[in-house]
């Protein structure tokens, strides 16, 4: 709201944490991590699986735009679908036919399903840590800058945009905390 009409709401009903660039990032570092098997000792997942699997991802438009809702605790469907497919720690074949199973409903092993979910929900409970942590710091730091400014009374910064960004970042904590409640 504050790109686009110049200021937010203390309460937004529609507010969502936007989850594309950190899932864009732990893609990345994934990526960088892994490394090409040996002679005897082949790796389960390759350096250019991920990006086969962000390609199937593409493919079936459900690449972008992830989500978290505060509301009902709910992660959009494009992140579960993603989160399904990315964190398998096997070959991209195998991951990307397993993953067209799940999309369709098919029958799958209970045991599967329960190592998926607590993947999941491992992987959103350390990046909404990691968000609320940084919001908390950004928000400090705002709080800092404002109160610096009051006591030298040299105003580089409009206290309105600066309550609009302490506002935004309250909000950004409080849907992380909000998916850190067990």
């Amino acid at each position: 709201m504050l790109a686009e009409y110049g200021f937010v709401l203390a309460d937004n009903p529609f507010q969502t944490l936007e989850m594309d660039q950190h899932v864009h990032e732990w893609a990345a570092a994934v990526k960088s991590k892994l490394r090409p098997g040996t002679p005897g000792r082949p790796a389960t997942m390759q350096p250019g699986d991920i990006d086969e699997l962000i390609c199937a991802l593409k493919q079936h438009g459900l690449w972008g735009d992830f989500t978290l809702s505060p509301d009902n605790g709910d992660i959009s469907y494009r992140l579960h679908a993603a989160l399904q497919l990315l964190l398998q720690d096997v070959s991209s074949k195998r991951a990307i036919a397993w993953w067209e199973r799940w999309r369709r409903g098919e029958p799958s092993h209970n045991n599967d399903l329960d190592n998926k979910r607590h993947a999941i929900r491992s992987w959103v409970t350390a990046t909404c840590q990691t968000i609320a942590d940084a919001a908390t710091r950004n928000m400090d730091a705002i709080h800092r800058f404002r109160y610096a400014q009051e006591t030298s009374q040299r105003y580089l910064v409009n206290d309105f945009l600066a309550r609009c960004l302490h506002m935004l970042w309250e909000e950004e904590h409080a849907i992380a905390k909000s998916f850190l409640v067990p």
